[in-house]
């Protein structure tokens, strides 16, 4: 139980997603059992990094790798992976993080594992659009979004992210049109999936289009939904 709440309020209610991986971390070294420790601690990591604390994610990061290389956990190794190219994405280093999120993917592909094989390409589509190669970015993403339009499983595929990263995408290519449309189409499937930190990023990027568009009444508004949704979460870095 404790496991699944802490997966469950991870990008809704951070402190409490913490607490419930604490505990789950508690148990699985009183009851030995490693591979659920390395998930938690690579879960915690990826929490934190949401609240902007970056050496510590990264040190539960490398904590869990370390066990699940030991223990030959192919599954837990390719989301430590992810979650290191994450660290440096943020870092700003954005060829390492493709290094990390390249061999996150191939692994999640050995494992068939097809949700996270996606989103390690939709990673990489959002590095090429940081390093300003959106044609390459919108080559990535349209993969990761034919995938999603097939599958009727919305736990396997983040929508509300994948429709901002295309909108990051139209928008370096100065379709200010499609980008606003992705958006918009962002706060949507980010409510439908209870979604607050991709309902946060959403209503920030459309602010920030609407920002350089000159209109500063629409720009207000979704940077002030920004703001309320963001603190609901402690999602600082929003």
């Amino acid at each position: 139980l404790t496991f699944q709440l802490a997966y469950g309020y991870r990008f809704s209610d951070i402190d409490s997603s913490l607490y419930y991986s604490d505990k789950t971390i508690e148990y699985a070294d009183k009851l030995d059992l490693p591979a659920i420790k390395a998930q938690m601690l690579s879960l915690k990591g990826a929490t934190v990094l949401e609240a902007g604390k970056l050496p510590e994610s990264l040190q539960f990061q490398f904590e869990s790798l370390e066990i699940s290389q030991k223990i030959k956990d192919s599954s837990n190794i390719a989301f430590a992976l992810n979650r290191i190219g994450n660290i440096y994405m943020e870092l700003g280093d954005y060829r390492k993080a493709n290094e990390y999120y390249f061999r996150s993917k191939d692994l999640f592909e050995k494992v068939a594992d097809t949700g996270m094989f996606h989103n390690e390409m939709s990673n990489i589509g959002n590095i090429y659009d940081l390093m300003q190669i959106p044609d390459s970015g919108l080559y990535y993403h349209h993969i990761v979004l034919r995938a999603a339009q097939k599958s009727t499983d919305r736990s396997k595929y983040t929508r509300p992210e994948m429709m901002f990263r295309m909108g990051n995408s139209y928008r370096l290519k100065n379709d200010t049109g499609k980008a606003m449309y992705y958006y918009k189409l962002g706060i949507q499937e980010a409510n439908t999936d209870n979604d607050t930190r991709n309902l946060t990023m959403n209503n920030l990027l459309l602010a920030k289009l609407y920002d350089e568009l000159n209109l500063p009444d629409s720009g207000i508004k979704y940077a002030y939904n920004a703001i309320q949704t963001g603190k609901t979460i402690s999602f600082r870095k929003g």
